[in-house]
């Protein structure tokens, strides 16, 4: 099946995260980088597509949440995390 709006913008939250490993990226910068979003709405949108990220890839290491959530900060990716 074709991939949905909801997913690829996953993707694009997911590929940043990946570009940017190990650096911090508040919801407002994922709004702005991933969504184009100048005028900043509910960051709870941010939150929701990196849940799906996270389902995405515990189908394929379901021990291992490379995703580190930053309280009050936003999200970053593992530098290295165990089994890759």
């Amino acid at each position: 099946p074709a991939p949905d709006a909801a997913d690829a913008l996953a993707l694009r939250a997911g590929n940043l995260l990946v570009e940017r490993r190990g650096r911090v990226q508040s919801r407002e910068a994922l709004l702005r980088d991933v969504w184009d979003y100048e005028n900043l709405i509910d960051t709870r949108t941010v939150d929701t597509h990196i849940k799906t990220v996270r389902a995405k890839l515990r189908k394929v290491k379901p021990k291992i949440d490379p995703i580190v959530t930053h309280r009050g900060m936003g999200y970053s990716l593992r530098e290295t995390w165990p089994g890759k």
